[in-house]
């Protein structure tokens, strides 16, 4: 027989929502430094820039300097800023609305949750 529970949510503890996201955006960070980087090394193992170059010189009588401009490092330095900036915009997002929540739980109730047990 399954037991349930009908619970409500009527506060999310600010520091608790800032701590959880903080460490969700380092995480996405990370990862989007990481995907970026073996997408450049990629491509570049591909030829691509090299490519984009050629056409760029045939199309424009001169060289497009792609394959100079796009470079590992660049992407890496690039890749943490876009980073950190959505790591510091996640935080300060989620204490905002962990404050307009519990403003705004007298009205609506909060979030019911049921949560269920298996024997």
């Amino acid at each position: 027989m399954t037991r349930r529970a009908a619970l409500r949510v009527e506060s999310i503890h600010p520091w608790s929502a800032v701590r959880t996201t903080f460490l969700l955006g380092a995480t996405l960070a990370v990862t989007l430094v990481v995907a970026f980087s073996v997408l450049t090394v990629f491509l570049r193992a591909l030829g691509l820039f090299d490519a984009i170059d050629r056409v760029l010189g045939d199309v424009t009588g001169n060289g497009g300097g792609i394959a100079q401009t796009i470079t590992l490092g660049r992407v890496i330095t690039f890749t943490a800023l876009i980073g950190a900036f959505e790591t510091v915009v996640l935080t300060a997002l989620s204490a905002v609305f962990a404050f307009l929540y519990n403003a705004t739980v007298p009205i609506t109730g909060g979030f019911e949750v049921t949560l269920a047990e298996e024997d």
